[in-house]
C-alpha cells in the first residue's frame, strides 16, 4: 500500500507528540472536509486564506460600516445643534465623502500594483483611524466637510482593494462566498452602529466638557 509522503500530507493529517484523542482529530477532519474538502495543498491553502485575508478584510469592513452608520445617528443625537447643520449640509457631507471615495478608488487599487498591499492597506487604515479620531476636535460644518473628503479618500481603497486581493487568491467558485461575507460584515456594522452609538452617548456625554 503506497504510503503518503510528508510533503503532500495535509497538516491535520499529521501524528505530533501530545496530540488530541483519534476521536477528536476525526471529528475536526470531518469539520474540516465539509468546509473546505477533501484533504489536498489546495484545501489546506483555501483553509488559511479563509483564516487571515478573508477575517481581516471583513473586520475592516465591518468598522467601515460602523463608521459610517456613526454619522447619522450623531446628527439626530446632538450633532446638528452642536454644529449647527443648515438646510442639506448633512447631504452635503456625505456627498463629499462619496465623491472622494469614488475618485480615489482607482489610483489607490493601483498602488496596490506598485508597493506592497499590506503597506498600502495598513498605511490607509491607520490614517483613516486617526481621521476618524479627529471627529470630535470639530468645531463647524466646513471643518467637518474636509475631513469626510480625507476619510473618503483613504477608505477607497478598503472595498476595492479587498475584492483586488480575493480575486488574485481565490478561484472563481470560491470568490462568491468569500465576497459574501465580506459585504454582511459591512451591513453588520452599519447595524451596530445604533447601538455602539447609544452606548456612548448614555456613558460620555458631558465627560471631559465634549458632547458623546
Amino acid at each position: 500500500m503506497p504510503v503518503q509522503s510528508e510533503e503532500t500530507e495535509p497538516l491535520l493529517r499529521r501524528s505530533y507528540p501530545h496530540s488530541t484523542s483519534q476521536k477528536s482529530t476525526s471529528r475536526l477532519s470531518h469539520v474540516t472536509a465539509t468546509i473546505w474538502g477533501p484533504a489536498s495543498t489546495e484545501a489546506t491553502l483555501v483553509r488559511k486564506l479563509d483564516l487571515t485575508i478573508l477575517p481581516y478584510f471583513s473586520l475592516i469592513w465591518f468598522l467601515f460600516g460602523v463608521n459610517r452608520a456613526s454619522y447619522s445617528h450623531a446628527y439626530i443625537s446632538g450633532m446638528k445643534e452642536d454644529l449647527d447643520f443648515q438646510g442639506n449640509q448633512f447631504n452635503l457631507m456625505i456627498t463629499i465623502y462619496m465623491v472622494f471615495y469614488a475618485v480615489f478608488q482607482i489610483p489607490s487599487t493601483s498602488l496596490l500594483t506598485l508597493a506592497r498591499p499590506k503597506h498600502v492597506f495598513v498605511a490607509a487604515n491607520v490614517a483613516w483611524s486617526f481621521l476618524t479620531l479627529l471627529t470630535f476636535r470639530m468645531q463647524n460644518v466646513n471643518q467637518l466637510f474636509i475631513l469626510s473628503g480625507f476619510e473618503g479618500a483613504f477608505s477607497a481603497v478598503a472595498y476595492v482593494g479587498a475584492h483586488f486581493i480575493y480575486g488574485s487568491w481565490y478561484k472563481k467558485s470560491e470568490l462568491s462566498t468569500r465576497a459574501a461575507i465580506f459585504c454582511c460584515f459591512g451591513h453588520l456594522g452599519s447595524i451596530a452602529g445604533g447601538w455602539i452609538q447609544a452606548g456612548l452617548l448614555s456613558a460620555f456625554e458631558g465627560k471631559g466638557g465634549l458632547p458623546a
